[in-house]
């Protein structure tokens, strides 16, 4: 009996941190300041978009709080190493960010596009990129993954807005 007791103790002591780990009521929520329409910064400085959304609804039928953190999406995701926030909205999964992150079920189903100007007639697939120069989003999972696969002649690093509104037009 007593052994039985003794047994009891230590499973509990061993399991008993493990049972709630994660288990807070406030939460530090690192997000990207420039992806609309996921999480942005607007005109008026509120920070909004479709993740926000999502975490203030969580938030009403939880009764959790989430302390909302934009900032640069590189500056987000060292955020959680740095300590500075426990959670990171709107991150992209892969094998490598697996390894480092616990991640939830996705909410939304993403795919990588190429843009070329109407008159471009010589760019028809991914394929038809090798050697040449490309823009990239700066710090973005898409990046990598390309960067392995491909061989270009140059990279242009670039943000979301600058990308769709000064490197292209």
């Amino acid at each position: 009996m007593r052994k039985s007791i003794i047994i009891l103790f230590i499973l509990l002591n061993i399991l008993w941190p493990n049972l709630s780990y994660g288990i807070e009521d406030s939460y530090r929520v690192a997000g990207d300041s420039q992806f609309p329409p996921y999480e942005y910064i607007d005109a008026e400085g509120v920070y909004k978009g479709f993740n926000v959304d999502m975490l203030k609804a969580i938030s009403l039928v939880t009764e959790l709080e989430f302390e909302f953190l934009p900032m640069k999406w590189e500056d987000a995701y060292y955020s959680i190493e740095r300590g500075q926030a426990d959670i990171i909205q709107g991150m992209k999964e892969s094998e490598e960010r697996k390894g480092k992150f616990l991640f939830s079920d996705s909410l939304l189903l993403n795919s990588q596009s190429i843009f070329v100007l109407d008159n471009n007639a010589n760019i028809n697939n991914e394929m038809d990129l090798e050697g040449r120069t490309i823009s990239l989003l700066k710090e973005d999972i898409s990046y990598n993954e390309i960067r392995r696969e491909y061989i270009f002649s140059r990279y242009y690093l670039s943000t979301a807005n600058n990308m769709v509104h000064k490197d292209f037009c």
